[in-house]
């Protein structure tokens, strides 16, 4: 993956990256209910060495089940909703955001 904007974080942790980024995604089926889902993420304008993340993605398979769509984009307007419950936004981002 590349022509990134730089604009989303990675994480809740807000590790970053550049336009520079160069992400390869892998999924992989271990079995009929589990994905294994591997990045590798390499940008020299912000890390030294490549490094990955890696996680399962599992089925639900309880009765009513149902995946909700949740969107970050550019664009987002729940910022101030979520500020409003009670959410704090993360160090160093400011009321404004990063649009």
């Amino acid at each position: 993956m590349t022509n990134q904007n730089a604009k989303p974080w990675f994480d809740q942790a807000a590790n970053f990256y550049t336009d520079a980024v160069h992400m390869v995604e892998r999924f992989t089926l271990i079995d009929p209910e589990t994905i294994h889902y591997e990045v590798t993420i390499e940008d020299p304008n912000v890390y030294t060495r490549p490094w990955k993340m890696a996680f399962p993605i599992r089925r639900f398979k309880e009765q009513g089940f149902e995946l909700l769509e949740e969107a970050c984009h550019e664009g987002e307007r729940d910022r101030q909703l979520l500020i409003n419950l009670g959410y704090k936004i993360y160090p160093g981002v400011t009321a404004q955001g990063r649009e």
